[in-house]
């Protein structure tokens, strides 16, 4: 059985942490930890994001905007290398009256063991209309 490398055994770590439990993650961030994400349907959301804090305001933000519908599937995680990791996913949400789905990229950057840089690439030109069942959980 082969072992799981650090920085994916840390991606896990993170994904148990957010967005319900995120005063668990503050030893994965940097204390330069920095969320890059630009998004012109959401300029509300747009921005910078510093810390675990910041990662927490980030989700406080889409949770308002989205009126607590957004949520996120991971179609696929590829581990680049010693410092980068890609997740694939689709974002669902329900914002400006309308619910819709939209794939995205991260791309997390890992610097001795803490998440040091993140951006948030959302594919904002093809973007769809779906129906969301108001039920789902993260």
């Amino acid at each position: 059985m082969s072992e799981v490398h650090p920085n994916m055994a840390l991606l896990e770590r993170l994904s148990k942490c957010f967005p319900h439990n995120p005063s668990n993650a503050g030893d994965l961030f940097s204390d330069s930890f920095v969320l890059h994400y630009f998004n012109p349907n959401l300029p509300t959301v747009t921005g910078d994001y510093h810390g675990a804090k910041g990662l927490q305001s980030f989700f406080e933000k889409l949770g308002q905007v989205s009126e607590g519908s957004f949520r996120t599937v991971d179609r696929g995680v590829l581990h680049v290398s010693d410092e980068l990791i890609v997740v694939t996913a689709t974002h669902n949400m329900t914002a400006g009256g309308r619910t819709f789905e939209v794939d995205a990229v991260v791309i997390w950057r890992v610097v001795d063991g803490q998440f040091t840089e993140a951006w948030d690439i959302p594919a904002v030109f093809s973007t769809r209309e779906v129906e969301i069942e108001t039920d789902q959980s993260f």
